[in-house]
């Protein structure tokens, strides 16, 4: 949940390269934490999904993040068919749920 709930370290006013890089950063503190035991299988494809896309993500895809407006927006956004973003909301459910009380520090 720590690093579900990490702050960015870039302001709003950063370049798309630095938002680019920090979104790196933060894939990769999520990849090493992973997921906890009891995750359901969605919700683990589901945050293995978001996980990858978000280590993929250059310049040009935080344009698309940052003017998505709905759900069809965002799932262009992350390059994902209607299964997987089924398990990445799944897992945006779950980590919502779960991490909700845990302080980021």
């Amino acid at each position: 949940c720590k690093a579900y709930n990490s702050e960015s370290e870039v302001g709003e006013d950063a370049s798309a390269e630095e938002q680019a890089d920090e979104a790196h950063k933060q894939a990769e503190e999520m990849i090493e934490v992973g997921t906890p035991e009891d995750i359901d299988e969605d919700a683990r494809e589901g945050f293995e999904f978001l996980v990858d896309a978000i280590a993929d993500i250059d310049e040009d895809d935080v344009e698309k993040f940052s003017s998505a407006e709905g759900e069809d927006d965002f799932k262009d956004a992350i390059g994902a068919s209607d299964d997987d973003y089924k398990k990445v909301t799944a897992f945006l459910e779950y980590a919502t749920t779960t991490c909700q009380e845990v302080p980021a520090e």
